[in-house]
């Protein structure tokens, strides 16, 4: 067969790592073991080990099927999880997927540190196959959407769209990894960040990739199309894969760099995603920009002492009653951050403004919603009252063992003098938000 779909991400990703890594790895070379019809052709390590990127694929195959299920029998899901370790194009759980990064990771770990290298070759194949599926939008995305999204204007066609964005392409260089940690879990927080943001990107190519398919007579008549299409979420999944060998190798054998571990103190939560976000004017986190009432993008301008006004160039806006979830694995044991109201946008700031704002942590994913902005979280570190035209401050939280880390604030109400019952509910900037180890 061909170097094509997973074998050519994992290609590139192994073509990747640095020399030491390959040269370290003396996996089973012998014909009887690499000769097999469903493997490309391989001749070196570097091959082997990408190739063995479609382990999960190998499932029926009675020599690999262990290093496709997990412990209960099931399969390692092709795409993010949902909460029971099943693949998920809709209900992705936090929790499962940093479990099942941790479980794979360490698995090629521990078989690094024991000199078992065919084990570990295998164990990265099934870690590097699980990290790529979700780059493309077949594997991370409900694929009924597609016809919804995009209806065929052929009537007399039904096409499964999922085999299209089958299309992984090599045309790029070799990635260049970075550490993702220095212990599994550590390196699974950060890897699935990466994968959801891949995901996002995915997403926006679902509409070119669909009416490129329309345009031919057949389903993958378009191949090159769909290829360069996919080419920049190609060599994202090289990178990932390529971050967690190499992860895997510099944890097994105590291999660090001192500024990568540097690195990894301290982390910035402006480019996490949550796995929440209240409905409000933020669809989503926008890095170092606010958005006023009409729903337009201003800078990070807030009041400071005496009403004077003071810019910030890092940190994202949100809601005056709203809260984000993140994730985060229990990674951390502070959160730094400053909070402040908008300066340039006075809306609903005014003599009822009446915020109550928290920092929440849980010991779990918390998965509560509430219009009342109130989850019922394990902990509450920090609350603090604000009113309009407050200050900027700065704070530094105690977050130690939280899987969950909450942002939220709650607008409390006032009645006006005709009986109404009304909110004056403000933004908020969160500013140089910095989670640290």
């Amino acid at each position: 067969m061909d170097w094509q779909g997973h074998s050519l991400l994992g290609l590139r990703a192994a073509q990747g790592l640095p020399a030491w890594e390959i040269e370290m790895l003396k996996p089973d070379m012998s014909p009887a073991e690499i000769g097999k019809s469903i493997m490309p052709k391989i001749t070196n390590t570097v091959e082997k080990l990408g190739a063995y990127c479609l382990m999960l694929d190998w499932v029926y195959q009675p020599e690999y099927a262990k290093y496709c299920r997990l412990e209960n029998g099931r399969w390692i899901p092709h795409g993010p999880a949902g909460p029971d370790f099943a693949a998920s194009n809709s209900n992705v759980s936090e929790t499962a997927n940093n479990i099942l990064i941790t479980t794979l990771l360490q698995g090629m770990i521990d078989e690094l540190k024991a000199g078992h290298w065919e084990e570990a070759v295998r164990r990265g194949g099934a870690l590097g196959h699980f990290l790529q599926e979700p780059f493309t939008p077949g594997h991370s995305t409900d694929n009924a959407l597609f016809e919804q999204f995009f209806p065929d204007p052929n009537p007399l066609r039904h096409w499964r769209l999922h085999f299209c964005f089958d299309s992984a392409n090599g045309d790029y260089p070799p990635p260049v990894p970075e550490l993702a940690g220095t212990t599994a879990a550590e390196a699974a927080f950060h890897l699935f960040n990466y994968i959801k943001k891949g995901i996002i990107s995915a997403r926006a190519l679902i509409g070119p990739v669909v009416q490129a398919a329309y345009r031919g007579e057949t389903l993958l008549e378009n191949q090159k199309v769909f290829k360069a299409l996919l080419n920049e979420q190609s060599r994202k999944a090289a990178y990932v894969t390529a971050c967690a060998w190499h992860t895997a190798f510099c944890i097994a054998f105590n291999r660090f760099e001192q500024p990568d571990v540097k690195r990894l103190e301290e982390y910035d939560l402006t480019d996490a995603l949550p796995y929440f976000m209240h409905p409000s004017l933020y669809v989503h986190i926008i890095p170092n920009k606010l958005v006023d009432n009409r729903g337009y993008l201003i800078p990070i301008d807030v009041w400071g002492e005496n009403k004077r006004e003071v810019h910030f160039e890092h940190g994202f806006g949100m809601y005056g009653h709203s809260g984000y979830k993140y994730y985060i694995n229990g990674q951390f044991s502070r959160f730094r951050f400053k909070l402040g109201m908008p300066s340039r946008d006075h809306s609903r700031q005014n003599e009822y403004t009446d915020l109550c704002f928290s920092i929440e942590t849980d010991t779990r994913e918390n998965l509560l919603f509430s219009e009342d902005i109130e989850y019922g979280a394990a902990a509450r570190p920090l609350e603090v009252q604000l009113k309009a035209f407050a200050p900027v401050r700065e704070y530094e939280v105690d977050i130690r063992g939280a899987a969950t880390m909450i942002i939220s604030s709650r607008c409390i109400p006032y009645t006006s003098p005709d009986g109404i019952v009304m909110y004056a509910c403000p933004n908020l900037a969160v500013i140089d938000p910095v989670l640290v180890k």
